[in-house]
């Protein structure tokens, strides 16, 4: 199936390069008056945040960076992901979000209690939701 036409894809690099040279040349396509913007200025002038929650990054690139997608970027792994909202799906997605939310509670001011296991790894667990997971 086309990119185009699925809604969650994965993205294996930040829409915004990270490299003057690349931002230069996504610049010469983009028929703009304006010299190329910095590497640190694309950053802040071409992403409408949305959400930051721990390494968590949800934003718009802006044109000539990206249109249409919502971008869910871990700034500690570089993994990500993105959802075409061409369609209203983002919205979808914020409503399950929320469905989730309202089943399994908001987690968001929980406390965390943390254990050493035998194998040297934390045990973490949500004092809200109960959810763990290991750290380390």
């Amino acid at each position: 199936m086309s990119d185009q036409y699925r809604y969650v894809r994965p993205i294996d690099e930040h829409p915004i390069p990270f490299d003057q040279e690349r931002i230069n040349e996504i610049w010469e396509n983009h028929e703009s008056r304006r010299d190329p913007p910095s590497v640190d200025e694309a950053h802040e002038d071409y992403v409408r945040t949305i959400a930051e929650w721990g390494d968590w990054h949800v934003f718009r690139p802006t044109y000539p960076f990206g249109h249409g997608d919502v971008v869910f970027w871990n700034s500690m792994s570089g993994e990500a992901f993105a959802v075409n909202d061409d369609e209203g799906s983002w919205h979808e997605l914020v409503n399950l979000f929320a469905e989730i939310v309202d089943a399994e509670g908001d987690c968001r001011d929980a406390d965390y209690s943390s254990s050493l296991t035998q194998s040297g790894c934390y045990d973490q667990r949500c004092t809200e939701c109960g959810g763990s997971w290991l750290v380390g």
